[in-house]
């Protein structure tokens, strides 16, 4: 999330780290705690998706799409094995 977060501001440069946790959580500090580690809860991820996508599209941007929220995500890590998918689908 940290790395879709930054990629935002990167098109929104008129827009500080601070300035965007208060606009889409109320909290601040968001981006560096969770710079820190913090895992968002699913409330807090779907806010902070919903105001990216929100503000992509008011300036115009191609729409924020939730997908890169986790890009970065190692499947491995995450506990995602090969067979998820056939999981998934079972």
């Amino acid at each position: 999330m940290v790395a879709a977060i930054e990629r935002f501001l990167e098109r929104h440069q008129d827009m500080a780290p601070t300035r965007f946790g208060r606009e889409a959580t109320g909290e601040p500090q968001l981006l560096e705690s969770l710079r820190k580690g913090r895992s968002p809860s699913l409330d807090t991820a779907n806010r902070i998706v919903a105001f990216m996508r929100g503000k992509d599209e008011e300036a115009g941007f191609e729409a924020f799409h939730g997908s890169d929220v986790c890009s970065d995500v190692d499947p491995a890590s995450a506990g995602i094995d090969d067979d998820f998918s056939a999981q998934v689908a079972a």
